[in-house]
Order: C-alpha cells, then sequence, then structure tokens
C-alpha cells in the first residue's frame, strides 16, 4: 500500500460529495487498493409515501391505503461495508449471500436516511474524479474523456481527437511493444 498525498485526499473527499458517473466503480478499486476495511453499517432509508405526502391523510380524514396511513411507504435497509482511508471512514453498499443478518454481523453503527455530504458542485466533483482517474487509472481516464467527447459536435470532436492522442502518447498508455524485446 503505498502512500496517498494530501491532495490525493482531498480529491476523493470532494469527488465522493457529489459523485458523477463512473465514480462508484473507481471508489469500490481505490478503497480496497489504500483504505482498510472497518466493519459494517446498517442504514435504514424509509421511503415517504407519494400518494398523501407522508402525511398518512389521503383525503381530508381519509387514510391513505397505500402506506395504511403511516406516511412511510416502504423501508428499506442497505449494509454499507466500512473504510477507513486515513482516518476518514467511507462507505460502500456490500450484497451478499446469505444476509449479514443470517450470518451474525452485527453493524458498528446504524444510519437512519441517506448520508449526507458537504455541498460540493459537479464541476469540481468531476474535476477531482478526473484528476484521480488520471493519477491512479490512466487508461479509465482516457475512456473517460473519449465517452465526454463523443457527445460533442464533430468539429469539437477532431479538435480534442488530436489532443488526446499527444497526451496518450505522453503517457504512454498504449506501448507498442515491451521495451525488453526486439520485433526481429
Amino acid at each position: 500500500m503505498s502512500e496517498l498525498t494530501a491532495k490525493e485526499l482531498v480529491w476523493f473527499r470532494l469527488a465522493n460529495a457529489n459523485a458523477t458517473f463512473g465514480f462508484y466503480s473507481f471508489k469500490k478499486r481505490f478503497l480496497a487498493r489504500y483504505a482498510k476495511r472497518d466493519g459494517w453499517d446498517l442504514q435504514t432509508i424509509e421511503k415517504e409515501c407519494r400518494n398523501c405526502d407522508g402525511s398518512g391523510e389521503y383525503r381530508k380524514g381519509e387514510p391513505c391505503r397505500s402506506c395504511d396511513a403511516t406516511g412511510i411507504y416502504r423501508t428499506d435497509e442497505h449494509w454499507l461495508q466500512r473504510w477507513d482511508l486515513c482516518g476518514s471512514i467511507y462507505h460502500v453498499p456490500e450484497f451478499c449471500s446469505p444476509p449479514h443478518w443470517q450470518r451474525g454481523d452485527s453493524p458498528k453503527r446504524e444510519i437512519t436516511g441517506r448520508i449526507q455530504h458537504e455541498p460540493v458542485s459537479a464541476t469540481v466533483a468531476r474535476r477531482a474524479y478526473w484528476r484521480l482517474l488520471l493519477r491512479f487509472e490512466p487508461m479509465n481516464f482516457y475512456w473517460e474523456i473519449i465517452g465526454v467527447i463523443k457527445g460533442r459536435t464533430n468539429q469539437f470532436k477532431a479538435k480534442w481527437a488530436f489532443r488526446l492522442i499527444r497526451l496518450r502518447n505522453k503517457l504512454d498508455l498504449f506501448p507498442a511493444m515491451p521495451e525488453d524485446e526486439v520485433p526481429f
């Protein structure tokens, strides 16, 4: 396990606070490589009834039939794997068979509702995620940028395609052949 810099930890925290598409799969790989497992947490999320807006009354005095007048339509429980990354706790949802309660696991902490993060703009979170990808998984960064470019106009594509080719060559993402082998 190599040491992470303070800058990389800040990037990870920012990217985790407002996760973009693809971040969660990266997060799982990153935490498995650099963090220590720290047990389990149990998260309980109660979903409000949409018919009565969580009040339990459908119309004036009539009980809501969708939620049996409780205001809660459904309750979901999620087991979260705890990861300790340099003193900060991060969570990854874990689905296993048999379930944790049948195996005798007990949660370290019970979380009610969704986990709240500090507000981070989507642009800042995406840049932090891309910096982490470029540093730790350059091939995935390359494919992420290709996906962004595919959604743009043709003029934009050509301009950025050449920049990406130069970046790919500079980072040596696709070596032509191993350096210790001679082709003939």
